[in-house]
C-alpha cells in the first residue's frame, strides 16, 4: 500500500523535527477552546506542556 508508506514516511519526519511530539495516538481527553488576549497568557497555556492547536482571529 502505497499509502501507508507516505503516512510512514509523514510520522517519521514530524518525530525527527517536532520538539513536543507526544506519540501517537494518544487519548488526550475532550478538546476545549480557551480565548487569550495576549502573548503572555499564549506562551503561558504553551509552558503548562500539554499540545496546543491555535487559531487566531484579526480584526
Amino acid at each position: 500500500m502505497g499509502d501507508s508508506t507516505f503516512f510512514d514516511r509523514l510520522m517519521g519526519h514530524l518525530r525527527a523535527t517536532s520538539k513536543y511530539y507526544t506519540g501517537y495516538p494518544k487519548d488526550l481527553g475532550p478538546s476545549r477552546v480557551i480565548h487569550f488576549t495576549s502573548e503572555r497568557e499564549f506562551v503561558q497555556l504553551l509552558h503548562e506542556g500539554h499540545p496546543v492547536v491555535v487559531a487566531f482571529t484579526i480584526r
